[in-house]
């Protein structure tokens, strides 16, 4: 998974931080509004990562994973999802 602009890809539910991981995979109370959030919904007024949102509810060292992460961005398009097959099918 690309993020482009954040608009389509969910935070809980789509592996975005690192392939094959998904928030939802951790037992985590995720607040109410993000629950079924995009991840433009993580940013700050300036389109930068909202660390004070991310502390609240995160472990450390996902929050730091996501800070690598280059923040969404309309200039960069839509989020792509590559979908590998493997050899079963």
């Amino acid at each position: 998974m690309s993020i482009g602009n954040g608009m389509s890809v969910n935070i809980c539910n789509d592996a975005w931080i690192d392939k094959g991981f998904r928030i939802r995979d951790l037992e985590l109370d995720v607040p109410e509004q993000l629950q079924d959030a995009k991840v433009v919904a993580l940013l700050d007024e300036f389109g930068m990562w909202n660390m004070g949102l991310l502390h609240g509810w995160l472990p450390t060292y996902i929050i730091n994973k996501i800070a690598a992460l280059p923040p969404p961005n309309d200039s960069v398009g839509p989020d792509v999802c590559y979908c590998m097959e493997n050899s079963v099918g």
